[in-house]
């Protein structure tokens, strides 16, 4: 058992946390396999936000579903993780939260080198961005059709043509290209996700520094 006020404190808020985040991965995997499962569902969905005019254009049947697939594999993936943490703090198994933290530890220091790679090489990103538009645009125009459905964009660069038969049936043809498209969305959401990766990196370094401290707790409770 774990010694002292403090360290069944940590046991507790530590299995609290873990466990809101176990039910809330656990609805994020159930929610999108009925979306996935009921294809249905999913085109009544995309319909009724298709009069949002600031993402009406991200949000065809196509996005959504890719969408969905990325919130499965996250949400497993989040399952997995609280699952541990509620059985280590719960069970009061050393073993169990030391995986859970390393594994914590090394989400939060992958995070981290994404956010300084993205700032140090923020030129470098959007050139081989604009590089990997044009290579998509030469090898697969039919894709790059869908992209410029998707985007609302035509080419790569402003006033490029949209691709022959497939580019977007609006008119007039948008003017802006899909670089600059890309750009633009990113700039849009940037606020969004920065403040959610803030608050996401905190969480992860209470529930790391509480499973260590519960660790600490038990393995003096041992000796």
């Amino acid at each position: 058992m774990v010694a002292g006020c403090g360290n069944n404190i940590l046991k507790y808020i530590l299995l609290f946390l873990n466990f809101v985040i176990f039910v809330l991965s656990l609805a994020g995997v159930i929610g999108s396999l009925v979306f996935i499962l009921r294809p249905g569902t999913l085109e009544e969905a995309s319909d009724k936000i298709s009069e949002l005019k600031d993402i009406s254009s991200l949000l065809s049947p196509t996005s959504i579903r890719m969408g969905l697939y990325v919130l499965l594999a996250a949400s497993v993936l989040i399952l997995i993780i609280s699952f541990l943490g509620c059985c280590g703090a719960w069970k009061e198994i050393r073993f169990l939260l030391g995986l859970y933290a390393t594994i914590l530890l090394i989400i939060l220091a992958v995070e981290v080198a994404a956010f300084v790679v993205v700032i140090v090489y923020k030129d470098k990103v959007e050139s081989e961005l604009k590089t990997g538009l044009t290579k998509a645009k030469a090898t697969n125009e039919t894709a790059y059709g869908d992209l410029e459905k998707l985007l609302k964009c035509c080419g790569v660069n402003d006033g490029d043509p949209c691709v022959p038969s497939t580019g977007p049936t609006v008119t007039p043809k948008p003017t802006v290209g899909c670089y600059n498209r890309i750009l633009e969305l990113m700039k849009q959401y940037y606020t969004i996700v920065l403040a959610v990766s803030v608050i996401t990196v905190i969480i992860e370094v209470f529930l790391i520094s509480f499973s260590c401290c519960l660790c600490s707790g038990l393995g003096e409770n041992v000796a």
